[in-house]
């Protein structure tokens, strides 16, 4: 069963189990409200009766009482019979006298008496089906009489269950509209809440056949857009990992491209008939080698690179002091320097702590941002390593003079492909950068650049001296 036809369900489910439950709690009260009416009923005629026959007494005018008996019986044929009597209990007025079936005015009353001194009804148990109301009359403080009524119950009976009936009917064509307005909201609301069900399910069927660009939408406030907007949110990263990832490729290609159109051009030449002199074929081998270790130099950066995007490279951490690992840099860097007419300044108090790291992974960080700055900085310029401390982490900055990074570019720096400046212009790798941010933020710490165009670049990381890593702000 789709979901929306079960939510479909439950709701008119639930629907009807209210209205159902709103129905019989309703019949309940009507039955009580009826009961309680018709008591109020009884002893406002009882009231009745005792008044005209206390001001009829008092006028000593029977006709009067005598019709008011004839309007009370055709207006209440629920009435078996009503009695006055006087002070000696005697029969004053009766119902038979008003329907011609006897003359017992005078005799004694033989059915039960009033024994309450108050002037409040009082109702004597049924006897055959008539259940007896009686109220005193009083004259002034006397007992000058009493008023009784009877009431036929199956009389009673008969018009309450009519009432009732006529009630339920009622409540039967209200449930009727309501179970149908039910059946409407609950289809509704299935439609509203399966909707966007739908759409999200359209859209993981497209992004899942490989339109990585469709986007659901994404309007709603409530957790349907919350959960547009999270499906949107992992299109988004979804297409931008497959364009880095084709980036990549491109890039992997373009830079293996060159090493092997290289080593295949010298292993032709070797191969071939005019090898040429000993010295041009080891030229040749020196050749091959040298591009081969620069491709193999290229897979170890992207294995490398992908084992600290999964936490899997090692950090074989111990105390180190940065100044050590600086004058190791300077040496090693030192004749690339001169090669190029290029002063290579480094800067590290004596009194810097010592931290923990991964040395030879630092000493692998600082030497490809010298590497990078060296290679960008024109002849008779400068690039210089400083170690600076902070309240909390040290800071590493490698600064030079050269031609700096274009804004545009500047932003992706640390990604592993970086687009050549230029239109058509082919796209390299930035291994080396990447590797570096994902060493540094595998210490603990943050890495950023800023440069000026012409006039030179700053790029500057930090390494916590505790156990708490460095926040963006550091």
């Amino acid at each position: 069963m789709r979901l929306r036809t079960r939510f479909a369900l439950y709701a008119l489910v639930l629907a009807e189990g209210s209205l159902l439950a709103a129905l019989v709690l309703q019949g309940r009260l009507e039955k009580r409200h009826l009961q309680a009416a018709e008591l109020e009923h009884r002893g406002a005629v009882l009231r009745g009766l005792a008044q005209v026959a206390a001001d009829s007494q008092f006028e000593f005018n029977e006709v009067f009482l005598l019709n008011y008996f004839k309007g009370v019986l055709s207006r209440s044929p629920e009435i078996k019979y009503a009695v006055v009597l006087d002070a000696e209990g005697s029969v004053r007025m009766h119902t038979d006298v008003v329907r011609g079936i006897g003359n017992p005015l005078g005799a004694p009353w033989a059915g039960p008496r009033h024994s309450r001194a108050g002037a409040g009804p009082e109702v004597h148990a049924a006897d055959h089906g008539v259940q007896d109301w009686s109220a005193l009359l009083l004259a002034g403080e006397r007992r000058s009489g009493e008023a009784h009524i009877g009431f036929d119950e199956a009389v009673l009976a008969a018009q309450m269950e009519r009432d009732l009936a006529e009630s339920r009917r009622r409540m039967g064509w209200v449930a009727l509209a309501s179970s149908l307005l039910a059946v409407l909201g609950a289809c509704w609301l299935a439609y509203r809440m399966g909707r966007p069900l739908a759409e999200l399910h359209e859209g993981a069927r497209l992004l899942g056949a490989g339109d990585l660009r469709h986007r659901i939408r994404a309007a709603r406030t409530d957790e349907f857009g919350d959960l547009a907007r999270a499906f949107n949110a992992m299109a988004s990263e979804l297409d931008r990992l497959n364009k880095f990832k084709e980036q990549m490729m491109a890039s992997i290609t373009h830079d293996l491209r060159a090493p092997l159109t290289v080593i295949r051009g010298h292993a032709e030449m070797l191969l071939g008939e005019a090898a040429g002199t000993e010295e041009e074929r080891r030229e040749s081998a020196q050749v091959i080698y040298d591009n081969a270790r620069r491709m193999s130099g290229m897979a170890d950066d992207l294995t490398d690179l992908a084992k600290l995007r999964l936490g899997r490279l090692d950090l074989k951490r111990r105390q180190a002091r940065l100044r050590e690992l600086l004058e190791n840099v300077r040496s090693s860097m030192q004749v690339v320097a001169d090669r190029l007419k290029v002063r290579l300044e480094t800067s590290a108090l004596d009194s810097l702590p010592p931290v923990s790291v991964d040395p030879a992974q630092l000493e692998r960080v600082i030497v490809n941002l010298v590497q990078n700055s060296l290679k960008f900085t024109s002849e008779g310029g400068r690039v210089a390593v400083e170690v600076a401390a902070q309240p909390h982490h040290l800071r590493v900055t490698v600064s030079d003079t050269g031609i700096g990074i274009p804004a545009p570019k500047l932003k992706n720096l640390f990604s592993p492909v970086l687009p050549e400046e230029g239109q058509g212009k082919a796209r390299t790798t930035g291994l080396g950068l990447s590797i570096c941010r994902e060493l540094v933020e595998a210490h603990g710490g943050r890495i950023r650049a800023s440069s000026e165009w012409g006039r030179g670049t700053q790029v500057s990381f930090t390494i916590p001296l505790g156990d708490t890593p460095c926040s963006d702000a550091c």
